[in-house]
Parts: C-alpha cells; sequence; structure tokens
C-alpha cells in the first residue's frame, strides 16, 4: 500500500513540471493587440474616454463586426 501511494505521489509530481511548460499555440501577441486596437478606433473607440468605459468599447465591437459581415461590393471588370 506504501508502495503504491509512493508510485502515484510520485507520478503526480513528475506531471506537475510538464504541463506547467506546455505553451499554447494560440498566442495573442502585442502587433496583433495594436492592430485591434487601431480598427476599434477607426469604428469610434476612444481608449481615453474611461467614463463611458464599457458601453463605447461594445458599441465599437459591434460596429467592427456589422463592418466585416456586410458583403463586399463586387466590382464589374472591363474585357477591352
Amino acid at each position: 500500500m506504501k508502495f503504491r501511494f509512493a508510485l502515484y505521489l510520485s507520478l503526480v509530481f513528475s506531471v506537475i513540471p510538464l504541463s506547467a511548460t506546455a505553451q499554447s499555440t494560440d498566442t495573442f501577441n502585442r502587433v496583433q493587440a495594436r492592430a485591434e486596437l487601431a480598427e476599434l478606433e477607426q469604428q469610434g473607440y476612444n481608449p481615453g474616454d474611461w467614463v463611458h468605459y464599457p458601453q463605447s468599447l461594445r458599441i465599437a465591437e459591434d460596429r467592427r463586426t456589422q463592418t466585416a459581415n456586410q458583403p463586399k461590393p463586387v466590382q464589374a471588370s472591363r474585357a477591352e
């Protein structure tokens, strides 16, 4: 019984460092954060307006998703 318990503890403590070093492949870096902030600012979000913070951010995100979901106009090509 003591052997099984010791074996169990050794397995648990050997797995903990492996899970701590696992990295996610879906990382959000600084360049992506700045690009997203620039898109939100184009839609009317002001990061300095802390009084209306949650509402203004939601409105800008909604505008961004609406513009992303709108179909893009098709340009007619001229055959010469």
